[in-house]
């Protein structure tokens, strides 16, 4: 026991690009501390099935999809202790509260949680929806003047240094305390004998107390207009010191030169932080801190990455890989992805059914490859040569992997992110006589006979009404490979849409169907947003698509109108406050579900047998078919058999028009 307490345990650390901002994600690192073995034991355990033990991971930002992306590498996101946000927007932590609740749900013990000013509020408004107790969050909000005075801490495994960019600071400031914090660790550790837990342990606590002090007498001097003015344009950059031998609990690392790991991640979203980043006393190149850093991920578009004062500053980096994963340095396939293959098969079988109801789906896939930008070289030795610069294209679990005792610890790691699923019909009778019951219904009325005598107002409104209906997620409790969270979009043929339900990842899934500029032209002409139910898998997107509508809202243009549970309105109005976007508040109308006959036309509502305030509704619409039939659409939410929901929202059978039933999950 002696021997092996000295030793310690052999890992391996490795970061991995878990999303580079295509179709509707943020660019997201994991960083992952895994066991050590050698090849042979590598191959044995992969065929008996068993998993490497994970000692901790390090996510870096959580955007809608992060969830299906974890469950898409396999990745348990139960072993990720600590959070660190880049950038506090709709798209950097739109899945913050998904991802919180999927914790909960796998008993996770602590969750650290770093990020700009407000990710506290954010967290707040968010656990309002989690009834768990676990994890224990320690959120952590890192102050503005961290560019040149930033503080240590020991975070789990690693040392954490948080740098902000974007923040105008007092000349005084900046040169009476600011200094190299890394180079005063060097020394501190070098003092310090290997693996002494306690010294450690005491020296955060200094560093955590003086940031403290630091941070309170800086939110003294600073008024809230200035915080208020500063933070669509803060970014965070950071710095992990990782060692790849820990103590055998496996939860605390014997620091040795030797067994040093820095690498970086670097924010700089516009050419207006470039000299933040530059004129940081933290990427100083030449000094041993940063001369050190043997890999650095960056998430800086296109317009940054080739401006002559980047390029400058990413060059003397001479011994630091550098691997860039915004979307906008390599080219982007035109064609358009799959959404989940659940919503594809049920959409393909419903559309057999009633094709005027259900359109056409994208089914197209794409192959999975990498620019090197010239290093193609690199990545087929299997290795990531020093002064290098790459870049990740899309679907790809891209790694770089270090590994102890090794003459070139820089490795590459790859997997497919996607595999080709057949798009599988329902039964071919059951479709069949659904199809002709739709057709042949005696009941069925046309309302396209009498069209001559409309006037153009009648006509108008019967364009408006006709409808389809696009499924973005099944009910899925949370994102998986196969399924998404609830989510439903009605496009009416006046160019309007609508959501029924907006649970997380709506956006990507509508980007991987109508493309980019579609899926904004979409959010633009919404009409309203219908949520049944409190839980997060039916709201969580909502924020981010709030976001988007008021980044095309114009003045004189109808605000979008949420139709949701009371706690819902708390909700946005905290959400959309902590992100700083206060202009959001003025582009969206709340209505309590139950007042649904107030602003959609025809409407009704009933309370449903699931959570409190859970609701199901149905409004009518008209199906673009020969001749046009009227449809009374039902949309339950969650709810289990519900007799009142039968006695208030079915149609008589006199009333001329088919029902449609869709349930939540």
């Amino acid at each position: 026991m002696s021997s092996f307490q000295s030793t310690g345990v052999e890992c391996k650390v490795v970061a991995r690009v878990l999303a580079n901002g295509t179709y509707g994600t943020c660019c997201s690192v994991l960083v992952s501390f895994e066991e050590f073995e050698d090849e042979e034991v590598d191959a044995v355990k992969g065929l008996d099935g068993s998993v490497k033990r994970i000692f901790g991971r390090y996510l870096f930002n959580v955007g809608e999809g992060t969830q299906r992306l974890c469950a898409q590498y396999r990745i348990k996101s139960a072993k990720i202790s600590s959070v660190l946000l880049t950038r506090l927007d709709s798209q950097h932590c739109g899945g913050l509260g998904g991802f919180q609740f999927s914790l909960a749900d796998a008993g996770s013990p602590n969750l650290s949680v770093r990020g700009p000013e407000g990710v506290c509020d954010v967290m707040s408004a968010n656990s309002a929806f989690i009834y768990r107790r676990w994890p224990e969050t320690s959120v952590q909000s890192v102050q503005s003047d961290s560019c040149h005075k930033a503080k240590y801490e020991q975070l789990g495994l690693a040392q954490v240094l948080s740098i902000t960019l974007g923040v105008e600071l007092k000349v005084s400031e900046c040169t009476d305390k600011s200094y190299c914090h890394w180079c005063t660790i060097d020394k501190r550790d070098n003092e310090s004998s290997d693996g002494s837990s306690e010294e450690s342990e005491s020296s955060s606590e200094e560093s955590d107390s003086s940031s403290e002090e630091s941070d309170s007498s800086s939110g003294e001097e600073d008024s809230e207009e200035e915080k208020g003015n500063h933070v669509d344009d803060v970014a965070l950059c950071f710095i992990l010191r990782c060692w790849s031998r820990l103590h055998y609990n496996g939860k605390t690392p014997i620091k040795s030169k030797a067994r040093e790991i820095i690498f970086a991640v670097v924010d700089c979203p516009s050419e207006h932080h470039i000299r933040y980043l530059t004129n940081s006393t933290h990427f100083v190149p030449g000094k041993p801190c940063a001369h050190e850093i043997k890999v650095m991920f960056h998430f800086a578009p296109k317009e940054v990455v080739v401006d002559s004062q980047y390029q400058q500053w990413l060059k003397s980096f001479t011994e630091t890989r550098h691997i860039l994963v915004h979307p906008s340095n390599f080219k982007q396939r035109s064609c358009l992805a799959d959404p989940f293959p659940s919503s594809t098969r049920w959409t393909s079988s419903l559309r057999v059914a009633v094709p005027g109801l259900f359109p056409e789906t994208n089914v197209e896939r794409t192959a999975i490859r990498v620019v090197g930008g010239g290093q193609d070289q690199a990545f087929a030795k299997g290795f990531l040569s020093k002064g290098s610069v790459v870049c990740v294209e899309d679907r790809l679990l891209f790694g770089v992997c270090f590994q102890p005792d090794d003459p070139e610890p820089i490795h590459l790691e790859t997997s497919a992110m996607y595999s080709r699923e057949k798009q599988v019909l329902l039964n071919a009778d059951a479709v069949k006589m659904a199809r002709n019951a739709f057709a042949e219904d005696s009941n069925m009325l046309d309302v396209s006979d009498d069209e001559s005598l409309e006037d153009d107002t009648a006509k108008r409104r019967r364009v408006e009404n006709v409808a389809q209906v696009t499924f973005l997620g099944t009910g899925s409790a949370k994102p998986s490979k196969l399924r998404g969270c609830s989510a439903v979009l009605v496009s009416f043929g006046d160019g309007t849409h609508a959501l029924m339900d907006v649970g997380e990842g709506v956006y990507g899934q509508m980007t991987r169907l109508y493309g980019k500029d579609g899926t904004l032209n979409i959010i633009k002409r919404l009409r309203w947003v219908w949520i049944s139910h409190n839980h997060l898998d039916h709201h969580g997107g909502v924020g981010r698509i709030l976001d988007l509508y008021s980044h095309g809202f114009q003045v004189g243009c109808q605000p979008l109108l949420v139709i949701a549970p009371a706690k819902i309105k708390a909700y946005l109005e905290t959400y959309v406050k902590s992100l700083g976007k206060h202009r959001a508040l003025q582009t969206y109308t709340f209505y309590h579900c139950s007042e649904v006959w107030r602003c959609i036309d025809g409407a009704k509502s009933c309370r449903v047998i699931h959570c409190h305030d859970s609701f199901a509704f149905a409004f009518p619409v008209t199906v673009e078919e020969k001749p046009l039939k009227k449809v009374w659409l039902v949309y339950s939410g969650d709810t289990r058999p519900c007799p009142s929901m039968w006695h208030r929202l079915r149609m008589p059978p006199d009333a001329g028009m088919y029902t449609i039933l869709i349930h939540g999950k």
